[in-house]
């Protein structure tokens, strides 16, 4: 076993013509990795990515993608389609296999991220709102859970809520300030 740092990620030479890339994938956590293995077109893709929901045991809705940083989840997304997998093992799913699989989850994760930034902001008004009430107003729309109302749905959708509530903050439309009893809160400028 040999291990190279490179420039895109760390190389595990595992004998010979078998080389497996550790790629940084951020998103759901700032340090996330992946597994590439170019040789069989293959991502051991962990929780790199996680689709428009996370599903119960029965493959049925349970709670949100708890991705957290929104642009290096798009970048994640953008990198494994750039590998043209076609076998993808997610920690949440069944394998998908062949391209065409890979790319629809791929669509459907970007698209849930893209949507749910949407309404985000479309929810934050001149009101001032707190996470929470962002959660609380979206749980519904947002996806189509089993149970809106359950705590663990509510729980995970505060990770991509707040990685949209700060992508509008960065973007320059939404403010954020600081209210003593409330915490933070998000306005629209």
């Amino acid at each position: 076993l040999q291990l190279d740092e490179g420039d895109h990620g760390a190389k595990l030479q595992l004998d010979e013509g078998r080389v497996l890339h550790l790629r940084h994938a951020p998103g759901h956590t700032a340090g996330h990795l992946i597994v590439h293995d170019p040789k069989h077109a293959a991502v051991v893709l962990t929780d790199a990515v996680l689709g428009r929901f996370l599903p119960d045991t029965q493959g049925r809705p349970l709670f949100a993608p708890t991705y957290r940083h929104l642009e290096a989840y798009f970048h994640t997304i953008a990198m494994i389609r750039a590998l043209a997998p076609a076998l993808l093992l997610p920690t949440h799913f069944p394998p998908f296999v062949g391209r065409d699989a890979v790319n629809r989850f791929l669509d459907e994760s970007e698209a849930f991220a893209r949507t749910l930034t949407q309404q985000v902001f479309e929810q934050v008004d001149s009101q001032p709102l707190t996470l929470t009430e962002v959660v609380a107003a979206l749980a519904e729309q947002a996806g189509t859970w089993a149970d809106p109302t359950h705590e663990q749905v509510r729980f995970s959708l505060c990770y991509p809520v707040a990685a949209a509530l700060e992508a509008h903050v960065k973007a320059g439309r939404l403010s954020v300030c600081e209210d003593r009893q409330k915490g933070r809160q998000w306005t629209r400028l």
